[in-house]
């Protein structure tokens, strides 16, 4: 299924023939989150802290070195730890050393930027963000552009995960997904208000959402028909 909703989504499937940093950029979105699910699950095939937080401080790293918005995992990570009994790992040494291997896989972008006034730090953090009047218009624009990048029934079950979310909030992995979505989201769907935007910049986000709308897919089996022939009838076309 999730397979199926990732190809026959436009961003993904038209998106993955083009040469740019979001395709090793999602494979270390992707990878990260499922390392961290790996040290947090709630079952006996749990990893054990240290494998857990070295793997993923050089997967975190590798990700930084493709796309800055990979340091929007951190939060979503850091709000699942603190929302769970996990927050007590953040007492150990093991988080730490995981940022430190981050840092030192990050340090030639670092030192890059110290010699040249931090440019690549000021236009992916403040540059692309600012700038602009208020316009609910834009946001509207920005809004129709995510039916067409997703096709319309991909992007109502995207919105209807992030609904489901919330509300199984209690269940582990219902808050996984909440947890790591919420920072991207809070930034990039509100952002076309005030600045300007790129259509695909929550798309990390929503590749998450995506797999809990998989789920959703598998749940609603008596509507799984007419949510194949809604997303053909608009992806064929297309």
């Amino acid at each position: 299924t999730f397979v199926f909703l990732f190809l026959w989504s436009p961003f993904y499937g038209f998106g993955g023939y083009v040469a740019s940093p979001e395709a090793p950029f999602m494979l270390f979105w992707v990878l990260g989150a499922w390392t961290f699910w790996q040290g947090v699950r709630p079952d006996n095939k749990r990893w054990p802290l240290d494998k857990t937080w070295m793997c993923l401080g050089f997967i975190m790293g590798l990700g930084l070195n493709s796309k800055f918005i990979m340091a929007l995992l951190a939060p979503g990570l850091g709000l699942y730890l603190l929302a769970t009994t996990n927050r007590k790992s953040l007492l150990t040494r093991w988080p730490y050393v995981g940022f430190a291997i981050a840092t030192a896989i990050c340090l030639p972008i670092f030192m890059w930027n110290l010699e040249y006034h931090w440019p690549g730090f000021y236009y992916q953090f403040y540059d692309r963000h600012t700038g602009r009047e208020f316009s609910f218009n834009r946001w509207l624009v920005w809004a129709g552009s995510q039916f067409t990048f997703y096709t319309p029934v991909v992007f109502g079950l995207i919105l209807f995960t992030l609904a489901t979310a919330f509300k199984r909030f209690r269940i582990p992995q219902w808050k996984f997904i909440l947890c790591l979505t919420l920072p991207s989201l809070l930034i990039f769907y509100p952002q076309p208000l005030w600045a300007d935007y790129k259509p695909h910049w929550a798309g990390a986000a929503h590749l998450i959402l995506l797999m809990g709308a998989c789920a959703l897919f598998e749940e609603y089996q008596r509507y799984r028909k007419w949510l194949l022939i809604g997303i053909l009838a608009f992806y064929i076309p297309l």
